[in-house]
């Protein structure tokens, strides 16, 4: 099923899918790239502690999420999972429309905002208070947390010399902190 549809994919393609051009494009590869030194950039650290608090944001959900609502508020396992569904449908919706709140409001306010939504989503989570107002800060969290690892890609991204290197670098601090924080907070 999975070949048939791909060979109906690769038939709908245009015919110069995938090549280069080495004539036009003979300066853009042939141009000496200066060397890129990441550490010493300080945008590109921030950038990639942001997208480490932020993936770290989404990887403890994606782990602990059910389990700390089955544990912490006593609800059914289905619950947990519903929840957890909450939180991914957040994740859904905040990642559909950042591309609209990015044009509009730039990068900078929406990832400040995100943060704080994340951060108050996670708090109410964490308060303890009555499971509807958990359930509630989870969808915020999700919200909140939706959109700090695609935009710190996308910063880390800017300057076209040396992009492969930032973006690296930024992803890498990401996915560490998204499959490798997660676990650390069961010590």
């Amino acid at each position: 099923m999975i070949i048939l549809f791909g060979v109906i994919c690769i038939k709908y393609l245009p015919t110069a899918t995938g090549k280069v051009d080495l004539i036009t494009n003979h300066h853009s590869v042939s141009s000496p790239q200066t060397k890129v030194s990441i550490f010493k950039e300080l945008r590109l650290v921030y950038i990639g502690i942001i997208v480490m608090g932020m993936a770290l944001a989404e990887g403890t959900a994606n782990d602990w999420l059910p389990i700390l609502f089955v544990d912490a508020y006593q609800v059914t396992h289905v619950t947990g999972t519903i929840v957890y569904g909450v939180f991914l449908l957040a994740m859904l919706i905040g990642r559909m429309s950042g591309g609209f709140l990015l044009d509009r409001f730039g990068r900078v306010p929406i990832l400040v905002s995100a943060a704080i939504i994340a951060v108050s989503g996670l708090a109410v989570v964490i308060l303890d208070i009555n499971f509807y107002f958990a359930a509630a800060g989870v969808f915020l969290w999700g919200i909140g947390a939706s959109l700090g690892f695609p935009v710190g890609l996308s910063a880390a991204g800017d300057n076209p010399n040396g992009a492969t290197e930032r973006v690296a670098f930024v992803s890498t601090l990401g996915y560490l902190a998204f499959l490798v924080g997660p676990l650390s907070l069961d010590f």
